[in-house]
């Protein structure tokens, strides 16, 4: 990092995410936000982290979310943009949404398409894309 002229590196779970292993999922995000505090423990100046979260139990993700910030010391979230075939902008997310606000905690959401599976065709729960901006609010 010295030698590249980075001061910090973020670290996170990177895609697919902890959500295509359930019923695990959660003790998984769990566990991995766990090892990823110890690291950040040992290298504080030079590592911040995103925590994991399985969004398939929205109120769920929401508590890990809040422990995660709150009691582990990272800054925020990263989600996929899909979970199982499920959108983000369908209104049975939102908790987690409400929750990163209420952190003041921007969320970090990777794109991808989800893939079509078999007897089980994709379908968006709305047309409308949802963009995250700075200070915006979650619908209710």
């Amino acid at each position: 990092m010295d030698a590249a002229g980075i001061d910090v590196q973020i670290l996170s779970q990177s895609a697919p995410g902890v959500q295509i292993f359930a019923p695990i999922a959660a003790a998984l995000a769990r566990e991995s936000n766990d090892q990823l505090a110890d690291a950040l423990r040992r290298h504080p100046t030079r590592f911040a982290g995103l925590a994991a979260v399985a969004p398939q139990d929205p109120a769920s993700a929401a508590k890990e979310m809040e422990r995660a910030v709150r009691t582990l010391g990272l800054k925020s979230v990263i989600i996929n943009s899909h979970t199982r075939g499920e959108l983000l902008d369908d209104p049975k997310f939102w908790a987690i949404f409400e929750a990163a606000e209420s952190l003041g905690c921007p969320s970090t959401c990777t794109r991808r398409r989800p893939r079509r599976q078999a007897g089980s065709p994709v379908q968006p729960s709305a047309k409308v894309k949802v963009k995250a901006k700075p200070g915006a609010r979650a619908p209710r």
